[in-house]
């Protein structure tokens, strides 16, 4: 009798670790729940099961970045480019930081790198470097306040014709970008490169 009752105390420790760890929000690997039940109808061990949930958590979670780069339009349809050190003329953005909305991100690095305040738009569509794992999301803003203003991330700042802004831009696919963003009929778009 004293054999079943531990096996009960077992199976009962074993079912409330797993309503801890999802309220918690620990159960991360969906494939961990088959493991689980069959661990549990098998008559493993807490001990057991404590080394497949450690080999489940021990795995790298995936890296992915998540940048947000905005196009921004002045009430004389001219584009905001920034200029920074490394790779010329471009649109201001950067990275969505943990907790933050590629909306929110894109106004608030479009502020840092070049002191314009924006209203968003619309989010226009995604470029993707796949083999970098860098999702990079383009949005449409406009300007509504502020001065062109320089910063460690932008060695000059200025609002340009569009035709002349697009010639400026000769960075990786970077005047792909703004082109895709200022068309409506490919928008919104998912690009992979």
């Amino acid at each position: 009798m004293a054999c079943y009752a531990d096996q009960y105390v077992d199976l009962l420790a074993h079912w409330l670790l797993f309503l801890v760890q999802i309220m918690d929000g620990n159960w991360l690997q969906p494939s961990t729940f088959p493991v689980f039940i069959c661990t549990l109808l098998l008559g493993s061990t807490r001990h057991q099961h404590d080394e497949i949930l450690e080999e489940e958590w021990s795995m790298t979670p995936p890296k992915h970045i998540v940048s947000a780069a905005t196009v921004v339009f002045n009430d004389n349809n001219e584009i905001l480019l920034i200029k920074g050190p490394k790779r010329g003329w471009e649109m201001p953005g950067g990275q969505v930081e943990e907790g933050e909305s590629p909306k929110d991100a894109a106004i608030r690095e479009t502020k840092e790198e070049d002191g314009i305040d924006v209203e968003v738009i619309q989010f226009c569509g995604i470029f993707q470097n796949v083999d970098r794992s860098i999702c990079n999301t383009l949005i449409l803003a406009k300007a509504i306040g502020g001065q062109p203003t320089t910063s460690p991330e932008s060695l000059e700042v200025g609002f340009f014709p569009v035709d002349h802004a697009l010639e400026m831009v000769i960075w990786g696919n970077f005047r792909e970008r703004i082109e895709y963003c200022l068309k409506e009929e490919k928008q919104p778009f998912l690009v992979t490169f």
